[in-house]
């Protein structure tokens, strides 16, 4: 089976900068759990350029959210997924605090991979798997927060 990996825009970034400095954004994200440990990917674009973060994006117009998380893990890791559970949610007040113009809250889905492998892709090129005692110094604050919180030791 092929992955379509073509990123979904329905808006410009004008458009996106525009309404989401000023409505909650609702964004899933993808938490593959192995024995190997959380897969996580670097960041190439900004917000958080070159920090780690769990993989995932916004929910778009028309989309549910479970179709959300199967086209993000299709197009950031290249991969097909079976959902098995809602973990939890976050928000982001650090990155709001720092001067980040929107206020995203994201659904963490926890996922087996059923067909791919995984891999980087223009937004976050690098891929790595991290144990829990081992997550980089350079990872989104909010998401080793929720790893810490949902993943002890």
């Amino acid at each position: 089976m092929s992955i379509d990996r073509t990123p979904r825009r329905d808006l410009t970034q004008v458009e996106f900068d525009a309404i989401y400095s000023r409505v909650v954004r609702l964004s899933v994200d993808v938490l593959i759990h192995t024995p190997e440990g959380i897969l996580l990917s670097k960041r190439s674009i900004p917000p958080h350029q070159g920090d780690w973060h769990l993989p995932g994006g916004t929910v778009q117009f028309g989309e549910t959210v479970l179709q959300a998380v199967a086209r993000v893990a299709a197009e950031e890791l290249g991969v097909a997924v079976n959902i098995e559970k809602l973990v939890g949610f976050f928000e982001y007040p650090q990155m709001f605090a720092s001067g980040y113009k929107g206020w995203p809250i994201d659904l963490a889905f926890e996922v087996t991979i059923t067909s791919g492998t995984p891999s980087g892709f223009a937004e976050a090129e690098e891929i790595a798997y991290f144990k829990m005692n081992e997550l980089p110094e350079n990872i989104i604050p909010e998401h080793a927060e929720f790893l810490r919180k949902h993943y002890p030791l």
